[in-house]
């Protein structure tokens, strides 16, 4: 049997038994579910902090490509000549939406959520939805920001030591 096949068939297996493990409490009883419930505890503290970490990067991510967006927004709009106005305004309101999206991220406590050091996230249910989101994308400029500038001043930095 193919390499491929064999581990087709053992992910079979342990999603049945995964399922027969999850399925009713008639099957297992008090001990195993006792059992899974404490691995859940854990489960819950990891991805909470997986998931924060994960936004942060993946917004890093973002930010080593938003040269080729930019880049893509100018053919897009068919800009030919650099323009200053642009060469100044643009980094401003980058800078703006930055220092707006640290604000939040303090504001809302991503910190200790990375760190684990509370157990649950807080959600304000009354919170309009646009500012939730619109914060979460500040909050993602900030990083895309931090990196994208990041790697231009040592971009630039570089290519005047060689020179």
């Amino acid at each position: 049997m193919k390499p491929k096949a064999i581990c087709k068939i053992c992910i079979d297996i342990l999603m049945t038994l995964a399922l027969l493990f999850l399925m009713g409490y008639q099957f297992w009883g008090d001990a195993a579910h006792e059992w899974a419930g404490a691995g859940m505890s854990f489960a819950r503290l990891l991805h909470m902090a997986a998931s924060h970490w994960g936004f942060v990067l993946m917004a890093f991510h973002f930010g080593l490509h938003w040269g080729m967006f930019v880049g893509l927004a100018g053919k897009v709009l068919r800009l030919r000549q650099p323009s200053r106005i642009r060469q100044v305004l643009l980094p401003v309101l980058s800078g703006g939406v930055a220092l707006y999206g640290l604000t939040a991220f303090v504001r809302r406590d991503l910190l200790t959520y990375m760190l684990v050091r509370t157990r649950f996230v807080f959600l304000d249910f009354s919170e309009p939805i646009l500012l939730f989101y619109l914060d979460y994308l500040a909050m993602m400029g900030t990083f895309v920001f931090l990196v994208y500038y990041g790697m231009k001043t040592r971009n630039c930095r570089k290519s005047k030591s060689i020179l």
